[in-house]
């Protein structure tokens, strides 16, 4: 095997270089998944709003129950009142 002389000084020289190419090689990293966070914490605040304005499942129901309660009423009325102009033209 061949022996290489090589100075402390080159030796730092050569780790530091090593180092500053990691170094770069990590910042882009971290620039990446970064941006990739940013982009999900966006996703979710979207998500968020959209949400905000949809309706719980148990609210429609009970407001499907509300509307079915009303029907029932509203027609229950209209027979009474129907029926109460049948009598008044049946006594003229």
């Amino acid at each position: 095997m061949k022996e290489i002389n090589i100075t402390i000084n080159e030796l730092a020289g050569v780790v530091k270089t090593g180092f500053d190419e990691l170094s770069e090689t990590m910042k882009t990293g971290f620039e990446k998944v970064d941006c990739r966070l940013t982009a999900l914490e966006n996703g979710q605040e979207e998500i968020k709003l959209r949400l905000s304005n949809v309706a719980y499942r148990f609210e429609l129901l009970k407001l499907e129950n509300q509307v079915k309660t009303l029907t029932k009423q509203l027609k229950m009325l209209e027979w009474l009142v129907i029926s109460k102009l049948k009598r008044k033209k049946n006594e003229v």
